[in-house]
């Protein structure tokens, strides 16, 4: 396990993946012992496709009732999907609902930017589930955020009754360009976190990755290593009780871009400092290890410290 791990599990930290439902990240999830899921909260981001909200909805529904762990608490963030007219059913509040009725501690994730209406529907099964809800927070570091982010969420607390100490703050940095960015960040994020450590929250979480969604420059048959800048942000801070999030083995900008239909074969690991990034050409003859390029892209991890995951 990780230096990052032990101290999670250790003091007891809250660990928010922000996950998009894919099969490799169902995998990952059931490797986590079920005594440690007090301090796992992944966040799923529902994806919006051409399909439109119903279907979007129904197929997150049919993934994670099927691979889930039992009694893992989750965050659902719908963001991207509209509301319907007044009067109809809501697909969002009725995925979170059945959800929850099929066993799934499922609490919804709030923004800042969010209809008054969705704001009552979310605060409403939060209350009703009695689990509360997540409120994800971005460009926090902005002049004057801090200040205009109190005075909406004072307003949303006002409208919808939720209190900060039913609600875990998700304070999300999404994709960390640089060690330079990080250097900027630094002052003005030490008051973000005095601010939201003192807001009486459920948690506060510090959340950002560091993988570029092109790899593209990347070269292949061999290990690209990048800094882990999400880990090296979160030990910046050093501050007891702040939780950790990232973006598991995913880019923060993947979402939002198209990819070719047939990448080159790559994985990608970490230790605690460093992303390991392999990426394999398309070829089918064995090389002269006898190995094919799948095979082969194996080969490099062995030699890891046991300390990567």
């Amino acid at each position: 396990m990780s230096g990052i791990a032990d101290r999670l599990r250790l003091d007891m930290i809250l660990y928010t993946p922000i996950l998009q439902a894919r099969l490799g990240e169902f995998t990952a999830l059931d490797h986590v012992p079920a005594g440690e899921f007090v301090n796992v909260m992944p966040l799923f981001e529902v994806a919006s496709s051409k399909r439109g909200t119903i279907a979007d909805t129904y197929a997150f529904f049919k993934r994670t009732s099927k691979r889930l762990p039992a009694e893992l608490r989750i965050a659902v963030d719908l963001h991207g999907h509209p509301d319907f007219l007044p009067g109809t059913r809501q697909p969002t509040i009725g995925l979170l609902e059945d959800l929850n009725a099929w066993g799934i501690p499922a609490l919804p994730v709030i923004h800042m930017d969010d209809s008054h209406r969705r704001l009552a529907d979310f605060a409403g099964i939060a209350t009703r589930t009695g689990l509360g809800a997540a409120i994800r927070l971005t460009s926090l570091t902005e002049p004057g955020a801090v200040r205009a982010t109190s005075t909406t969420l004072r307003a949303m607390h006002s409208q919808t009754g939720l209190q900060p100490q039913s609600c875990d703050l998700l304070i999300d940095f999404g994709l960390l360009a640089s060690r330079q960015t990080i250097d900027q960040l630094s002052t003005r994020l030490r008051a973000v976190i005095d601010w939201t450590l003192h807001g009486g929250w459920r948690s506060v979480t510090l959340a950002a990755g560091s993988l570029p969604a092109d790899m593209s420059r990347f070269p292949t048959g061999r290990a690209t290593l990048l800094p882990r800048l999400e880990s090296m942000l979160w030990n910046q801070q050093g501050r007891a009780g702040l939780g950790f999030g990232d973006y598991g083995v995913q880019s923060p900008t993947t979402r939002r871009r198209a990819f070719a239909r047939r990448p080159l074969p790559n994985l990608r690991y970490t230790t605690d400092d460093a992303w390991h990034v392999y990426r394999w050409p398309h070829v089918t003859e064995t090389n002269e290890l006898g190995c094919t390029p799948s095979a082969g892209l194996l080969l490099p991890l062995i030699s890891l410290p046991p300390t990567a995951h």
